[in-house]
């Protein structure tokens, strides 16, 4: 019994001393800490001076800046009022000339843009025209092909027709004209437009 004591006597000696060793660890982590601090703190104090002396010499120059601009814009306010007057009664004869000069041509100009505008619809609408018999040539091509069975063929023609009816609804063509140009009777078209 008494050597359980000595025994849990000396494993209490041994955890005060762990005790007392990690204690004494803690402080000396607490003076390194506070040792870091105070450089810290001394750091930032010279930054914190050296911005203040930075931000003073830079509210002097704006002053400074602010002076001879103001310098500048009276200055320039002078030579306006002194030049205005008579820079605006040139620019006025200046317009009047050139608004002669141009005026013709920018007549004559509107009216080949307006020219070049149609030009380029009835362009536009026999490329679509041309595009619409190459399809359909191909398509016609088609029927002398081997390899592809005629009932797919009327079916591939049949289809595309229909497509380009509604195409050409959608784009506001009358249904007389669509018919004439498609190949199909006015009631065909007709259907058509109402089915979609």
């Amino acid at each position: 019994m008494i050597t359980a004591l000595l025994i849990i006597l000396f494993l209490l000696d041994i955890g005060l001393l762990f005790l007392f060793l990690n204690v004494n660890k803690k402080q000396e982590s607490h003076s390194d800490l506070l040792t870091d601090l105070t450089e810290e703190r001394r750091l930032l104090t010279e930054l914190r001076n050296s911005i203040k002396e930075e931000l003073t010499s830079a509210q002097e120059r704006n002053k400074e800046t602010v002076a001879k601009v103001s310098h500048i814009a009276a200055e320039a306010e002078q030579e306006m009022r002194s030049g205005g007057q008579s820079l605006a009664s040139g620019m006025e004869e200046i317009i009047t000339e050139l608004g002669s000069k141009f005026d013709k041509p920018l007549k004559e100009l509107a009216k080949r843009q307006a020219s070049t505008t149609v030009l380029l619809k009835r362009l536009d609408q026999e490329s679509n025209r041309l595009q619409k018999l190459i399809n359909r040539g191909e398509r016609l091509l088609k029927f002398f092909d081997q390899k592809t069975p005629f009932n797919d063929v009327l079916k591939e023609i049949e289809t595309k027709r229909y497509e380009d009816c509604l195409s050409l609804l959608s784009q506001g063509m009358p249904s007389e004209k669509v018919a004439t140009e498609l190949g199909m009777s006015r009631s065909e078209v007709e259907l058509i437009s109402s089915l979609s």
